[in-house]
């Protein structure tokens, strides 16, 4: 997909969304119409992925094959699996952070408090990675499809 490792990705993301919280944070402090737009966008994309692993969470295995290409196709799976449910979790943590700043963000001095901008920074920050791994969904769902189509037409082609 990129030139970069996983672990180099991760980290570009990580450092470029720690800017955009910390540039964002004083426009969504005190801001309720910022704040509702987070929580209908991480709430609406939270129902997409759900339904998303459930449409490509069908995996069909190849049975002509042995058990450990079974085996490799199972762990391929899993790790991508694995990241669309850490994707979806990263969505929850986003609704349950501003939740949490919601309730506890009544109280004025609470609301002042220099960790209660850290709390704003934090779901920004998380909002802002998790933005940025959806942008790289549509690229694995369809990896995911054209690995399939390669399989099943290996089988078929003529030798």
């Amino acid at each position: 997909m990129s030139k970069y490792s996983p672990l180099r990705r991760f980290a570009l993301i990580t450092i470029l969304s720690g800017m955009l919280a910390w540039l964002g944070q004083p426009f969504i402090h005190g801001n309720e119409k910022a704040i509702d737009i987070i929580i209908y966008v991480f709430s609406i994309l939270s129902g997409f992925l759900i339904a998303i692993m459930t449409l490509f969470g069908d995996i069909k295995y190849n049975q002509n094959v042995n058990w450990r290409k079974l085996q490799l196709q199972e762990n391929a799976s899993k790790q991508r699996y694995s990241k669309h449910f850490l994707l979806f979790y990263g969505y929850l943590s986003v609704l349950i952070s501003v939740f949490i700043s919601v309730l506890i963000g009544s109280d004025k001095k609470i609301f002042d408090s220099p960790w209660f901008k850290w709390l704003e920074f934090f779901y920004l920050c998380l909002a802002s990675i998790s933005i940025f791994y959806s942008m790289l969904l549509p690229y694995s769902l369809i990896q995911i499809r054209k690995e399939l189509y390669d399989e099943i037409i290996k089988d078929k082609l003529p030798k």
